[in-house]
């Protein structure tokens, strides 16, 4: 392994390691327009975040408020939770990338 590749495959891992800490997640949430009544939850993207730190029940609260008009009612229950499906497939990517990526440095010019 010459030293293009080791740096390939360590910025591979690198970036492996950075999606891991850093997932994305998405905030969940309900809003009643009749009381008792309960819809259908409502997502938004809440971004990428610390995975020790995720979004907050008060921004997630926040960044549903501005999706629907203040006329209906919200209600309190609200959680921000992984996007697990977005890590996987970022991992599959950045996986494939550094492995194309350190073959080709691998070729010997004829």
């Amino acid at each position: 392994m010459n030293r293009k590749q080791r740096v390939a495959l360590a910025t591979g891992v690198a970036l492996v390691i950075l999606t891991g800490l850093f997932p994305p997640y998405e905030g969940v949430g309900a809003w009643r327009s009749i009381p008792h009544m309960a819809t259908p939850p409502l997502r938004v993207r809440m971004g990428h975040h610390f995975l020790f730190a995720p979004p907050s029940r008060a921004s997630v609260g926040r960044a549903i408020r501005n999706l629907k008009p203040p006329t209906r009612v919200f209600t309190a229950d609200c959680r921000a939770s992984l996007v697990l499906p977005e890590v996987m497939l970022q991992l599959v990517v950045i996986v494939l990338a550094t492995t194309g990526v350190v073959l080709l440095l691998g070729q010997r010019k004829a």
